[in-house]
């Protein structure tokens, strides 16, 4: 979306009473071909794809003395497509976790402090831990999270994640517990003596991740 473009959408979003944070961010940080698209980019030019598909549809309906229609149909049918591509955005971004590589830890050496809360560790008071999605260190406090990791990283148990990645990888939980949780696996048990008795008890079939944690 261009500067022009921008300030046009800013215009019409204050307009309506509501309040663009102009001081807290910069517009100047979201031009130029170096920068990665983010999440704001798309929500705002699919904000102003929707006020000029309104704008546009509301000039034909003043014209033809209709504007009480306009309130319900056009405004859900523009959040409606809004949506759509939203959802196709996360999409992409869940298929993109998935194929992530297992990361190359960082050594112990490289962090005096958790990379999250910045608390200093202490051989004893605060150890080190690794995420075992991207390999950062951080403290206890900030990777309590156990998530099951993408199936290039061949581990069927849930793991020690940090707290950021333990939100970007909960949206592919359910799909990982059906290819890679040793709870999606059949028994195989091919005996039936006392000897594997407690095995059958057992039944290693797990409708969530409770007794895998």
């Amino acid at each position: 979306m261009s500067k022009s473009d921008h300030d046009e959408w800013s215009r019409g979003f204050s307009a309506n009473g509501a309040y663009f944070p102009e001081g807290d961010i910069s517009w100047d940080q979201f031009i130029g071909e170096d920068k990665e698209m983010t999440m704001w980019d798309v929500f705002a030019d699919m904000l102003l794809a929707a006020k000029g598909k309104v704008s546009s549809l509301a000039s034909g309906e003043l014209r033809r003395g209709t504007i009480s229609l306009l309130s319900t149909h056009l405004l859900e049918q523009a959040w409606e497509e809004m949506a759509t591509t939203l959802t196709e955005a996360n999409f992409g971004n869940a298929k993109e976790i998935i194929d992530t590589e297992p990361p190359r830890w960082l050594a112990d050496s490289s962090a005096a402090s958790c990379m999250l809360c910045s608390v200093r560790f202490h051989p004893i008071m605060c150890s080190r831990h690794h995420c075992r999605f991207c390999g950062g260190i951080f403290c206890r406090d900030c990777s309590k999270g156990r998530s099951l990791l993408p199936p290039k990283f061949r581990i069927g148990d849930p793991q020690r994640v940090c707290d950021v990645c333990c939100v970007r990888l909960e949206s592919i939980q359910p799909y990982l517990m059906d290819q890679v949780s040793r709870a999606s696996q059949l028994p195989t048990h091919d005996l039936t003596d006392l000897s594997t008795l407690r095995s059958w008890l057992n039944f290693p079939w797990g409708q969530s991740m409770e007794y895998e944690i």
